[in-house]
């Protein structure tokens, strides 16, 4: 049940601990989520080094979460190129919130199958029980 995640049981992107995700499935119980993680993470600092350097470029201060920086209204105005700096920045401030949603989503959808097989293994070593599934032989 990957497509199943509603907008409540989905964790808030500060609330997520990126070091924490077993992205290689060492615990032998992989969600098939992995390498999505994976990739959207690296998406993610591709992303945040882009706008950190946008931001440098126009002078603002980096400090506090990249996608909620104010870009002050007059910078655009400041020279020729300073609107099209200020619309990139801007652009990549809307794609990173949307990398990290993604990865919200995504991540929840992992911890929940994560769950599952997690209780799927805990059923089938209490004496054998195979949770009602056709054993193939």
């Amino acid at each position: 049940m990957t497509g199943d995640s509603t907008p409540n049981n989905v964790p808030r992107w500060e609330d997520i601990d990126l070091d924490a995700i077993d992205y290689e499935a060492r615990d032998g119980l992989s969600s098939g989520h992995e390498r999505t993680l994976r990739a959207l993470r690296s998406k993610i600092g591709s992303t945040e080094a882009l706008l950190r350097r946008y931001l440098r470029e126009l002078g603002v201060s980096s400090g506090g979460d990249l996608a909620k920086v104010s870009i002050p209204t007059h910078l655009q105005y400041r020279d020729p190129f300073a609107f099209d700096r200020v619309r990139r920045a801007r652009s990549s401030q809307m794609t990173l919130e949307s990398q990290r949603n993604r990865f919200s989503r995504v991540y929840a959808d992992h911890c929940a199958e994560k769950a599952r097989l997690r209780e799927k293994a805990e059923a089938k070593g209490d004496g054998g029980i195979n949770d009602g599934e056709a054993v193939s032989g």
